[in-house]
């Protein structure tokens, strides 16, 4: 099992009961990594970084948020998989097809407008079957 982060700024209760759909269906990967929203992806973007999910769980340093933990059998590692044609490699990217199930969100961290994270984490219920 692979641990990868995700960012987003909606409460954890939504999440913990709807995990992670994708915007739309295009599979292509280098079109994800360059855009996800032109054409929408069928892919959750992930980093492997904590610290590139801060930065993006803040958007860009604007507003708090939130980084999930996420449980992923089927990521892409974006790097691996496009080499030298990765567009943003420092983002350390893994692209999970399909989305991600509510039982597949180990819990989640909230992150300060600053990029900081906050002092606690919650742990997803449905995840470990409270």
């Amino acid at each position: 099992n692979v641990h990868d982060l995700a960012l987003d700024s909606r409460d954890p209760n939504t999440i913990f009961n709807e995990g992670f759909q994708p915007w739309g269906d295009s599979n292509d990967l280098f079109k994800h990594a360059s855009d996800n929203t032109s054409p929408p992806s069928n892919f959750i973007s992930t980093s492997k970084s904590p610290e590139v999910a801060a930065e993006f769980g803040s958007q860009l340093y604007t507003e708090s948020g939130y980084v999930y933990a996420i449980r992923s059998n089927n990521g892409i590692d974006v790097n691996s998989a496009l080499g030298k044609a990765t567009p943003f490699p420092r983002e350390l990217e893994v692209a999970i097809p399909g989305g991600v199930k509510p039982e597949n969100v180990l819990g989640v961290t909230p992150v300060n407008a600053d990029g900081t994270f906050g002092n606690y984490s919650i742990l997803n219920p449905k995840h470990y079957g409270w």
